[in-house]
């Protein structure tokens, strides 16, 4: 029976002499209904935290927002590239960063997939951004994702140096093994009759002594250019930086540094033990050769531990031009006069094969700082969350 009841074509509601048992029976279905529209809310609410979840599980910064700057989604990465410090949620792309406004308009206003650099402390990320748009009545609204792309090029260009590399190597040792090989027979010609001329000796002794190093030089080049397995394993990457700090303890205290070393007490990472040790054994000793001339040489090593490990290692040496930088981690590429080119290009290399990155910061007569970063092992990150 309905609660509506027909009167002169008019339609009001009015209870009639059965009104009690109308509602009695009606409850159950009102009762129904209020439950169904809590499993939905409860559904979408559970929808939600797990789409969250999902979004803020991402590497990749993520970021929608509207014409009029308001915010709809933003995942953890995004927030953490706006400021790592961050302790709010904004809800307006006004709250962000000036240089992340500026980040996301020239994306907007960019082709999709292009290349974009990004400043973050002592190191630049190169960042492929993908971005589209949904038309709404309130106008358009922008999804923007970004792809870290930097440890996928230096990939590249250490793969194009190795292949430069086995034809350089190859060739130069075709040529040189001969060379040597027939002054060591001059040489040996020469030196069996009594009357032979001294400074023949000599000239023949230094053609194998240069032949000899430009083999062995080749060598070391080859060995670089051999393709690399990495082992790794979890490693407490604050142990490892302790045990390659106390390999240095004499050559600090001969040359005066000043070490300051700052760490937490665990910090793992999933990385090649002997392939990162000589990679920080390689910027370390750059940096120690780097404070020669200081009178109050300082060398600071520090590790910070978030969605990754970063390790850092600052000297207060003269630092390094804007116009040798991009080179410094080509083979070849070295100032100093003894030096092959390969230290830190190795360094490079171990790091990469383990999964992490390598940037330098430098400026003229203020110090370098190196910084290695690797992801948190994924026990620890979930302890941290």
């Amino acid at each position: 029976m309905s609660l509506l009841s027909l009167d002169g074509g008019q339609s009001s509601p009015t209870l009639g002499k059965n009104s009690n048992n109308d509602l009695h029976n009606l409850s159950p279905a009102i009762h129904g209904i209020a439950q169904s529209f809590q499993s939905l809310q409860h559904e979408h609410e559970l929808s939600k935290a797990v789409y969250a979840l999902a979004l803020n599980n991402l590497s990749n910064p993520i970021i929608s927002f509207n014409e009029q700057g308001d915010i709809f989604i933003i995942n953890e990465a995004m927030l953490k590239l706006n400021n790592p410090s961050l302790t709010f949620t904004p809800k307006s792309i006004r709250l962000l960063s000036t240089p992340i406004q500026q980040l996301l308009n020239n994306v907007i206003n960019s082709p999709c997939n292009r290349l974009h650099d990004w400043q973050q402390q002592n190191s630049v990320i190169r960042f492929s951004a993908w971005h589209d748009y949904i038309s709404t009545d309130q106008g358009r609204v922008f999804t923007i994702c970004f792809t870290d792309i930097s440890q996928a090029l230096d990939r590249q260009e250490v793969a194009a140096w190795k292949k430069l590399l086995t034809v350089i190597t190859h060739e130069v040792g075709n040529s040189v093994t001969p060379i040597s090989s027939l002054s060591q027979t001059a040489l040996s010609i020469v030196q069996q009759h009594q009357d032979y001329d001294a400074r023949l000796t000599e000239m023949l002794q230094l053609i194998q002594d240069r032949t000899k190093w430009l083999i062995d030089y080749t060598e070391s080049y080859r060995r670089f250019s051999v393709k690399q397995q990495a082992q790794p394993e979890y490693l407490n990457i604050s142990e490892l930086l302790e045990t390659t700090l106390a390999l240095f303890q004499s050559t600090f205290e001969e040359n005066n540094i000043q070490l300051s070393f700052n760490a937490p007490s665990a910090a793992r990472a999933y990385v090649d033990k002997d392939r990162t040790s000589q990679a920080l054994i390689n910027i370390i000793k750059n940096a120690v050769q780097a404070l020669k001339r200081q009178s109050q040489p300082q060398l600071t090593v520090e590790l910070t531990a978030q969605q990754h490990i970063s390790v850092t290692i600052r000297d207060n040496g003269n630092g390094i031009s804007a116009q040798d930088l991009p080179y410094i981690f080509m083979p070849f590429f070295t100032r100093k006069k003894s030096g092959s080119g390969l230290g830190l290009a190795v360094a490079r290399e171990n790091i990469l094969l383990s999964g992490g990155q390598i940037s330098c910061h430098s400026e003229p007569d203020q110090g370098t700082a190196f910084t290695l970063s690797w992801p948190l092992a994924q026990q620890d990150r979930q302890l941290k969350n």
